[in-house]
């Protein structure tokens, strides 16, 4: 699927919402694209803030932070 047409898909859905439950029928939304370039250190404090991280026990936890580490480190130490 196109991301102009993901994006149209959310707008419509958002208005339908705020027409539907709040009475608004005037609503701008602004896309915003960017590309993040994430290092080992970076991701993997991302995938701290991930509920289902928080369920792993120390040693899974530990375990999946070795293997993203090395994935990637297979890829020059980031990805995006």
């Amino acid at each position: 699927m196109r991301h102009d047409i993901k994006l149209e898909w959310v707008e419509n859905i958002i208005h339908g919402h705020l027409r539907e439950n709040c009475d608004i029928e005037d609503v701008t939304i602004n896309a915003y694209n960017w590309i993040e370039v994430y290092t080992v250190d970076k991701f993997i404090k991302l995938i701290q803030t991930f509920s289902s991280s928080h369920k792993l026990n120390h040693r899974s936890r530990a375990a999946l932070h070795f293997e993203v580490q090395d994935v990637i480190n297979q890829h020059d130490g980031s990805l995006e």
